[in-house]
């Protein structure tokens, strides 16, 4: 029989030890642009509370009165003069009323951090405060419209896009990056902003010239660190456009698009988001769709439109831009996708007469 050990922790020291490696871990699985949320609206929530009812920011439990209050003012509209004062603390309440999908969200903030420290959760979602929430959606009474989903970049669109794109360093990456953001699954923004060199590999095919790469994406929004890491491919044109790219830029590590200095012509940081949301206006603009206000998002639903038009399986497309749900995946469905749809063509397919 193998001896114990000599010493053994204390029962105390294993409990917090257990409890801070859970604690570790909860921090470890939880997406960065989830505790970027909550953080946000509780630090929204606490200098309201403090504006509208001195409520002193980290009492808890906080009143159900106060949270049903939150509420209402955010589905009827906050008092001018609680937007001023938050105006003067650095936030940019909105005017009018709030979405609802907004307040749900604060809501839902609010009940984890009552959770997290002991509390009961229960009156964040008392009778009267879901009551309120089911009439307003009911009778739009917080004007809750449909998010209105970017129009999509098609393949047409794509085409006169890429054909304004010149030979310069600029144009060069523009293309690679409208390539890659686009047929490698309709990657998002903040995707295409940490991709590196570091997680590209490159395939020969059997018949030469043709090449293509693989691309694991571990920043991505929609998985865990435990789902392990996605890989992609990037063939055909994008894989020949990004390549180009990396050639032109002699780019050997580290994050793939950069930002070019227009005088200079040198190459610096990585791109940012807001860099990504100019390309796509100017190129918008520059190819003949400035009416279209197509942003960084209207890649993703591209390529989600582009594969049904092209009757690509919906698991196929799902598994290419990694939504988990068939729902999501469909909400990005645009313009023309009806009229696409073999569905329709039921009737004439099954020779039904016209009397």
């Amino acid at each position: 029989m193998s001896k114990l050990p000599q010493v053994i922790p204390s029962s105390e020291q294993l409990l917090s030890e257990g409890l801070s490696k859970a604690q570790a871990i909860r921090k470890t699985g939880s997406r960065p642009n989830t505790s970027r949320a909550f953080n946000s609206d509780i630090h929204y929530f606490w200098r309201w509370a403090s504006i509208s009812h001195q409520v002193i920011e980290g009492t808890l439990p906080i009143p159900g009165k106060i949270i049903e209050c939150f509420v209402g003012d955010h589905l009827y509209g906050l008092n001018e003069s609680v937007i001023t004062a938050l105006k003067e603390l650095g936030f940019k309440p909105k005017l009018g009323r709030h979405k609802i999908s907004t307040i749900k969200r604060r809501l839902s903030s609010l009940s984890k951090l009552h959770k997290a420290n002991g509390y009961s959760h229960k009156h964040i979602y008392s009778p009267q405060i879901l009551q309120t929430l089911r009439a307003s959606a009911e009778a739009s009474f917080a004007s809750e419209v449909v998010a209105q989903k970017k129009p999509a970049i098609t393949a047409e669109i794509y085409q006169a896009m890429i054909d304004v794109c010149d030979d310069s360093l600029s144009g060069v990456q523009n293309k690679a990056l409208l390539s890659v953001g686009l047929w490698s699954g309709g990657r998002r923004r903040s995707e295409l902003c940490q991709m590196q060199v570091e997680h590209l590999s490159l395939h020969k095919e059997a018949e030469a010239p043709f090449f293509s790469y693989t691309l694991m994406l571990p920043h991505t929004k929609s998985h865990y660190a435990i789902d392990g890491v996605p890989t992609l491919p990037i063939k055909g044109i994008a894989a020949t456009h990004l390549k180009n790219w990396l050639s032109a830029a002699n780019i050997e590590d580290g994050h793939i698009f950069r930002t070019i200095d227009p005088r200079s012509n040198k190459i610096r940081q990585k791109i940012s988001g807001e860099n990504i949301r100019r390309i796509i206006k100017n190129l918008s603009i520059a190819s003949g769709f400035p009416d279209l206000k197509l942003s960084p998002h209207s890649l993703r639903s591209g390529f989600i439109t582009c594969c049904a038009h092209a009757g690509i399986p919906i698991e196929r497309g799902m598994a290419m831009s990694l939504h988990k749900t068939v729902s999501a995946y469909l909400s990005y469905s645009r313009e023309g996708d009806a009229l696409q749809n073999p569905a329709a063509e039921l009737s004439r397919s099954l020779k039904i007469k016209l009397k």
